[in-house]
């Protein structure tokens, strides 16, 4: 089972474009939420279509 909905190569074109050192509260995985908002996102418009 992937952990993750982007792969590597993906992962690669998009980290470097991410904020680093950023004050504030802790950071956590931003792959992890990066995959929860594709997750979200791709349900939400599968049962749009159902609708």
């Amino acid at each position: 089972m992937a952990l993750f909905w982007l792969s590597d190569e993906a992962w690669a074109a998009i980290e470097p474009h991410l904020p680093r050192n950023q004050p504030g509260a802790r950071r956590v995985d931003d792959r992890r939420v990066i995959s929860g908002i594709l997750h979200v996102t791709s349900h939400t418009v599968i049962s749009m279509i159902i609708m």
